[in-house]
């Protein structure tokens, strides 16, 4: 069973509301069930033919391999390890945009 054919059957079986205790529980469960089922990081596969904008050049990202994660940036049709880490330039497969907290996800 999926995280979402969980949270429809609770939804489709749930209690009278006497069951306060019973429906925050499950409320609970609905809201865990949710958020995991939610990627932690929106990896954007990287594309020699489409790269990171130009506009948001020199903007960190997390670049990975595929087998190893660094903090990059992309910059004059490039990427740069920071502190080259040891992945090369071309060894990039995925990038995901690095949003601190209070900042809008993109």
């Amino acid at each position: 069973m999926t995280n979402e054919e969980a949270i429809h059957a609770i939804k489709c079986n749930y209690p009278h509301e006497r069951y306060t205790m019973l429906r925050e529980a499950l409320d609970i469960a609905m809201l865990l069930l949710a958020a995991e089922s939610k990627p932690m990081i929106n990896w954007i596969k990287y594309d020699p033919a489409n790269p990171p904008s130009a506009e948001i050049g020199g903007a960190e990202y997390l670049i990975s391999s595929g087998h190893s994660v660094e903090v990059g940036i992309w910059l004059d049709d490039e990427w740069f390890s920071n502190g080259d880490m040891g992945m090369g330039h071309s060894e990039v497969t995925h990038y995901a945009h690095i949003n601190l907290p209070g900042e809008d996800t993109r």
